[in-house]
């Protein structure tokens, strides 16, 4: 059965919709509380008046792939609209606050449940690796046609597991599929309704077959959302030899979007390893802080160009931001 804290969510995610509150900006003394937290950081007085300051989480990989752990501030260099950008902040993942939110699709076709049997142990194993007590959370929701919390904010391993193992598949239709997926209404619900008002680094992981099938909302909704929750999106594509819609273009924008990746689960790639990867991106993860020049930019989209002054180097970050002002 799902955790006890979850019906009064449940019935906030089957009622309400997609809404876009402020944006994705926090103020200075946050980071400042951040920033301290590192090693290399002095000492720093709070600062008494609010400046708005965005925050871009990267990883950065040579030409052979490998993570590079160990670049400073300095070896950024940052494009917002085309316009040159201080980096005010510099951290790297340390001992940042992490919030995970893993979305898991149970309404997969007959060829595809193989990977939601597998979900369960392996997700667990993923979420008691990442997190850490009083430190680090995560929730856990389920989508098919309708998307339910299944347990809301937690470190409990224990709550964390049993709303894992609570997760049904439904009946399958007379096509073989099992009804609606409602794919793109639960990155919204997840991203403004849980992600939103929270503070550090947030990824979401979503196991899916990446194809939306009567969801009130569109993929542009689902990206803005992920990307105004600054929530890089971790896709896990499951796919089958079905006549169709294949959702690897849909998963993989949203995840290029946000700053975050798309894998693909194959006889080669299990879940077990494909969850090993992102762990080791999210352990040597880089955030940067900037405040907006000239001030604000004005309200709306706003393109980031982050790049490293050594060419051989790429990196991975979320392509844009929102701000209200």
């Amino acid at each position: 059965m799902p955790s006890a804290e979850a019906p009064s969510w449940r019935n906030r995610f089957r009622a309400r919709t997609c809404r876009f509150l402020a944006p994705v900006l926090v103020g200075v003394p946050f980071f400042v509380a951040l920033a301290q937290q590192t090693e290399q950081a002095p000492p720093s007085p709070t600062i008494s008046v609010e400046v708005n300051l965005v925050l871009i989480s990267a990883t950065v990989r040579d030409k052979h792939g490998d993570i590079v752990p160990s670049l400073n501030g300095g070896d950024f260099v940052l494009y917002i609209d085309g316009h040159p950008q201080a980096i005010n902040n510099f951290v790297r993942q340390g001992d940042l606050p992490l919030t995970l939110g893993l979305l898991v699709q149970t309404g997969l076709g007959p060829s595809q449940r193989y990977a939601f049997h597998n979900a369960t142990d392996a997700s667990y194993a993923f979420l008691d690796h990442m997190l850490r007590e009083d430190k680090d959370k995560a929730f856990v929701v389920s989508f098919d046609r309708k998307v339910e919390l299944l347990q809301g904010f937690t470190s409990s391993r224990s709550k964390l597991q049993a709303a894992l193992q609570s997760m049904q598949t439904p009946e399958l239709g007379n096509e073989g599929r099992a009804g609606g997926t409602q794919l793109y209404d639960a990155f919204c619900l997840a991203s403004n309704e849980l992600m939103r008002a929270q503070q550090g680094r947030k990824a979401l992981f979503v196991l899916s077959d990446g194809i939306d099938r009567g969801s009130k909302k569109t993929l542009e909704d689902a990206v803005e959302a992920a990307q105004r929750a600054n929530a890089s999106v971790y896709s896990i594509l499951v796919t089958e030899n079905w006549p169709g819609p294949n959702g690897k273009k849909v998963l993989g924008r949203i995840s290029a979007e946000t700053g975050g990746r798309m894998f693909r689960i194959s006889r080669g790639s299990t879940l077990s390893q494909i969850y090993a990867q992102a762990e080791e991106e999210l352990r040597n993860e880089y955030v940067l802080g900037f405040t907006p020049t000239p001030l604000g930019l004005g309200a709306g989209y706003h393109r980031i160009e982050l790049t490293t002054k050594q060419k051989d180097l790429t990196v991975q970050a979320r392509h844009g931001y929102y701000s209200d002002k």
